[in-house]
């Protein structure tokens, strides 16, 4: 039976020679994040319905996603956008977007993973995830150390900003904490609050979705508010 380093030791080869710049493993119990409680109340999700469902397994992982016990959490990297102005008549899409669909790919490769580790131990339970459950992959990025949770709400790391995907295996090991939560190392810089073109960054560390130009070009079904056009400009698909 795999168990404790042995297999982290294992999963982090395997993680390598798949193309992942990191893997740090986490108890699902610590996952859940109750200030999700009071964004959802504020109306932050906007016309995203979905976000209001499954509150067990967002709140409280441990027992909404038995009897997985264990997270590892994933980082792939992924190019940020090039600095060639395009014409203003060209539509933007989000970098993260262009190529092949990265939930595809990164579900291939963590698929891949949980096969050799079922050859190695048949008594795993395994399931991944890529932006596919109501699992808080940012919070669980965060205290599985992989980065911190900027005041855009995103994760940072020192060596590739945030310009990563996470992915999520769930397993029925007790694994304990890799490596120490990810210290907020912001300090007290508000460059991406500034620079937001809708001001969707309503506070530190808080989106409205409903102002946010992934929002309104990908979830929302129906015209883009008059009052946010001139923000979302030329934008089509996302928003790096």
């Amino acid at each position: 039976m795999l168990q404790g380093e042995d297999l982290l030791h294992f999963v982090r080869d395997e993680a390598h020679r798949l193309g992942f710049s990191s893997v740090e493993a986490v108890p699902l119990d610590l996952c859940g994040d109750e200030r999700l409680a009071d964004w959802l109340k504020a109306g932050n999700a906007g016309a995203m319905g979905y976000m209001h469902k499954y509150g067990e397994q967002r709140f409280t992982p441990a027992e909404g996603f038995a009897p997985y016990l264990s997270v590892l959490s994933f980082r792939a990297h992924y190019n940020p956008p090039s600095d060639e102005q395009l014409p203003p008549t060209d539509g933007l899409i989000a970098s993260y977007a262009l190529g092949d669909d990265y939930h595809r790919i990164l579900k291939r490769r963590l698929f891949q993973l949980m096969d050799k580790l079922k050859e190695l131990d048949s008594s795993l339970d395994l399931r991944a995830l890529v932006d596919t459950a109501p699992l808080l992959e940012k919070r669980t990025a965060v205290e599985a150390g992989i980065g911190w949770q900027g005041k855009h709400s995103n994760i940072i790391t020192r060596d590739a900003g945030s310009w990563f995907f996470l992915a999520e295996v769930l397993l029925n090991r007790e694994l304990a904490p890799t490596s120490p939560p990810g210290i907020d190392r912001c300090g007290q810089c508000t460059d991406c609050i500034d620079i937001c073109p809708t001001q969707a960054i309503v506070a530190p560390y808080v989106v409205d979705a409903r102002r946010c130009i992934s929002y309104l070009t990908i979830e929302l079904r129906g015209s883009i508010p008059t009052e946010f056009r001139a923000g979302v400009g030329n934008h089509i698909f996302g928003c790096d």
